[in-house]
């Protein structure tokens, strides 16, 4: 299709023939001058993530949390309620429910079957957009963790927990990583991959500084380090893609709240990773650490979303505020957050913003 269309003018016609199951369709169609970028939708809700020991499922999505000034909010959907069908369709779970509303685009109307109780209510209302500001403090935790500790039980002898090194065969670079015990009881965990600045990988340090966070959230933290523990080379793109891929395939990953977390140098590789690794990471975090080139256009089926820490006197402070002029007008998701003048690492207030953030991914 794409060598068809490359012989071919804006403005020019062209007759596309379409099976959509037995009947065959014909249209004539003008070729667009400009694409426009792709926006997701935002519907306004946090859903209750599944726990494996959850003794029986119910078909839907339970909410966990309504954004007060979204969509659903205004919509009359409320903490609690069960989502169970959208535009007349029913629904099993939250992916599907999330598929269906990158279907669409903002201001389209949706209607949601929803059981309250013994209630059952058809709520109608526009779509919006995703917001860019921090979640509340106040964000009920999300049931996953604290469940399936209270009611599930290994299987067999379970997954490596703890602290453990990885090795990709192909390359030399030292990989650390550490997985919550929660994982051994099958849970679904979210996954960190910090890309060091160059010259500061201390595996002691960052495992103290983020184990009471991946425990305590279900996080798997992943740290590879650069060749030589100094700058990352263009060929470590393809170390973290395959660490990515190792990770996915042997442990229980939440894809919803995939994150590649870099500083500075780390921070450049970090936004290729994302761009790149789309199936396998849904978020970005950049610190001090400007964006180069143009970023690729927003892709409906998997959701990037940016969080970009600046300090005003930084020496790339202009070409992250650029950065993130790019990356708004091609509709993705920016979060910035400012340290004030001078470039350092998160505070321990500033860390639990972040993690919230992380928290809330799997927003819908």
């Amino acid at each position: 299709v794409k060598e068809q269309l490359s012989r071919r003018y804006a403005g020019e016609t062209v007759r596309l023939v379409v099976l959509r199951g037995r009947e065959r369709l014909q249209r004539e169609l003008e070729l667009a001058r400009e694409l426009q970028p792709y926006e997701h939708p935002f519907l306004g809700v946090l859903p209750v993530r599944e726990t494996p020991g959850a003794a029986e499922r119910t078909a839907g999505v339970r909410v966990r949390y309504v954004y007060p000034d979204g969509p659903a909010g205004a919509g009359g959907v409320e903490a609690g309620d069960l989502l169970v069908g959208m535009d007349g369709e029913a629904m099993e779970e939250a992916g599907e429910l999330r598929g269906r509303v990158s279907l669409l685009k903002p201001g389209d109307e949706v209607e949601l079957e929803v059981r309250r109780g013994e209630e059952t209510l058809r709520l109608a209302f526009p779509l919006g957009r995703l917001p860019e500001e921090l979640p509340p403090e106040t964000l009920p935790r999300a049931s996953a963790v604290d469940e399936a500790e209270k009611t599930a039980e290994p299987a067999g002898e379970g997954p490596q927990v703890g602290s453990i090194e990885l090795k990709i065969p192909e390359f030399e670079n030292d990989v650390r990583a550490y997985v919550p015990e929660v994982h051994a009881r099958g849970v679904p965990c979210g996954l960190i991959v910090w890309l060091h600045a160059p010259g500061r990988f201390d595996w002691d340090a960052l495992l103290a500084r983020w184990k009471p966070h991946c425990d305590r959230d279900g996080l798997i933290l992943l740290a590879p380090k650069s060749a030589g523990g100094k700058g990352w080379l263009m060929r470590e793109l393809t170390l973290v893609e395959k660490l990515l891929e190792e990770v996915d395939s042997t442990c229980a990953v939440d894809p919803t709240r995939s994150v590649g977390y870099g500083d500075q140098a780390g921070g450049r590789l970090a936004y290729l990773v994302g761009f790149r690794a789309r199936a396998l990471v849904r978020a970005v975090v950049a610190a001090d650490a400007p964006l180069t080139g143009r970023p690729p256009a927003n892709d409906p089926l998997y959701r990037l979303a940016l969080f970009t820490i600046r300090a005003e006197k930084s020496r790339h402070a202009d070409e992250i505020d650029a950065g993130t002029v790019r990356l708004r007008e091609m509709k993705y998701p920016v979060t910035v957050k400012d340290l004030g003048e001078k470039p350092r690492y998160l505070s321990r207030r500033e860390l639990s913003e972040l993690l919230r953030w992380v928290d809330a991914l799997d927003r819908i």
